[in-house]
């Protein structure tokens, strides 16, 4: 597993992502993907899981998801930001962040789509955030927290190669 470390600044936090680690399936290897993101103070909990899926909770049940696609190195999109149908956002959290789904008062189930919140898909190259349940006068916040995430390797490295 990863280990992510935070740099704490006044207006906001920087938290970095390294692993030294590869997953191997079968004969196939995985490098994970360094990265970097500005986040918005006032983290209230976090949860990692392995070397691509990430959950930032904030007050009032929002919530930033990252998840960086190192299975898939023919996938690197262009950046892009839209806004998701319910269906969509819901699959996503519960296809990609379930197995890391905090227990207690941060947990997926405890954090229901909120109708009247915003709601974006961010995608940056190989990565999709997701701004979940963002109240209106901190949307502007977390996009621009979303559109400083950066990798630190050349996302193409994101590859597979024949283990020996």
């Amino acid at each position: 597993m990863g280990y992510g470390t935070f740099n704490a600044y006044e207006n906001y936090n920087v938290f970095y992502f390294q692993n030294k680690l590869t997953e191997t399936r079968d004969k196939e290897r995985y490098y994970p993907a360094y990265f970097n993101i500005n986040l918005p103070k006032r983290i209230r909990h976090y949860s990692l899981g392995g070397m691509n899926q990430f959950i930032f909770n904030y007050d009032n049940k929002q919530a930033l998801y990252i998840y960086t696609d190192i299975y898939n190195s023919s996938v690197i999109t262009l950046d892009t930001m839209y806004t998701p149908s319910q269906v969509e956002v819901e699959s996503i959290i519960d296809k990609q962040f379930y197995s890391i789904n905090p227990r207690g008062k941060f947990s997926i189930e405890k954090n229901k789509f909120n109708k009247r919140r915003n709601h974006l898909i961010v995608k940056r190259n190989a990565a999709t955030i997701i701004l979940y349940n963002i109240k209106k006068g901190n949307i502007e916040t977390f996009i621009k927290s979303a559109s400083t995430f950066t990798f630190m390797n050349n996302p193409k490295n994101i590859t597979k190669v024949k283990a020996l």
